[in-house]
């Protein structure tokens, strides 16, 4: 597997959650081995060409999935109603729930996590059904699939050393993303400035969506922090503020200044505008374009100095 998605509602909404999944717990552990252990669902699904929810032995039709033994259970359309012939319908296995059946069914946690007393993986058991891990993985059961991953290659197993079972969880969020627009104002870009401070305004006003992060940095010889870092909504003045922060006027560019110190910009941008606030942090930078010696040693230097601090 690629990932595991898990919506917000499922952690969030306990309550809501254990009336759909009594043991959400077991189902967790089933959707990581997925994950980390490249195993598949041990069951089918109603009405697929290839991973069937039935099968026959012996002229009795059993339900697709991989168990101790039978689980017991009822055939129901898919609004709820009995009667469905899985032959001729597409119809859902619904495993019986009552006070004391299937409390026999100990495995598989790939088909049926839900049920009491099932608290493992099967290792071949029962006749062999059209699930999907079964086709997938040549008939070789889950148990074995995971017992081969190198995290259990060096298991020493002890009858005298207790390990926790208690899992610990790391939350790591995904920041969100914070802009600074880096603008040379050296005098070198006076013939061209208009339509850098109309294109950079535009972009301000109208482009980044609301709810965006935005500061606004200029550099020549030195840098100066134009508009701080501020979230952009659907309020203009806000908008118009940071976008009349940029020089009005070539004549307002530094004109002792041919040449603009990128790495001034950088460095300021990182020592007050996103200092200690790293994460999710894009520096668009927008200079005159250069392939001098010089401007090739300043991009080197500068792409180290984002992956020391871990910015884009």
């Amino acid at each position: 597997g690629d990932k595991i998605i898990i919506p917000q509602s499922f952690l969030k909404e306990w309550n809501a959650t254990k009336q759909i999944w009594p043991r959400p717990g077991k189902l967790f552990a089933k959707e990581w081995a997925k994950l980390r252990y490249g195993v598949f669902d041990e069951l089918g699904y109603p009405g697929d060409p290839l991973y069937q929810n039935f099968f026959k032995v012996q002229d009795k039709v059993l339900h697709s999935g991989t168990s101790d033994t039978t689980v017991e259970g009822e055939w129901k359309y898919p609004n709820g109603t009995l009667g469905c012939d899985p032959k001729t319908g597409s119809c859902m296995f619904h495993p019986l729930t009552t006070e004391g059946a299937n409390d026999k069914v100990t495995c598989s946690l790939g088909y049926m996590p839900q049920l009491p007393n099932v608290n493992r993986w099967c290792d071949m058991a029962g006749p062999l059904s059209p699930t999907k891990h079964n086709i997938l993985c040549s008939a070789k059961s889950a148990l074995q699939v995971i017992n081969s991953h190198k995290d259990f290659q060096n298991l020493q197993q002890s009858s005298t050393v207790e390990r926790t079972t208690v899992p610990r969880f790391d939350i790591v969020r995904q920041p969100l993303p914070k802009y600074v627009l880096l603008i040379e104002t050296s005098s070198s870009l006076s013939p061209v400035w208009k339509w850098i401070r109309k294109a950079v305004q535009n972009l301000i006003r109208y482009v980044v969506p609301n709810n965006i992060n935005v500061a606004v940095v200029t550099f020549n010889t030195k840098a100066n922090v134009e508009h701080g870092m501020v979230e952009l909504t659907n309020d203009e003045s806000t908008r118009s503020r940071m976008a009349d922060s940029i020089p009005d006027s070539p004549n307002k560019l530094e004109h002792n200044s041919q040449e603009g110190c990128v790495q001034c910009g950088f460095q300021k941008t990182m020592d007050e505008v996103l200092k200690d606030k790293e994460a999710g942090g894009h520096v668009i930078i927008i200079a005159k374009e250069d392939i001098s010696e010089e401007s090739l040693n300043q991009k080197d230097e500068i792409l180290s100095m984002a992956q020391r601090y871990g910015v884009r």
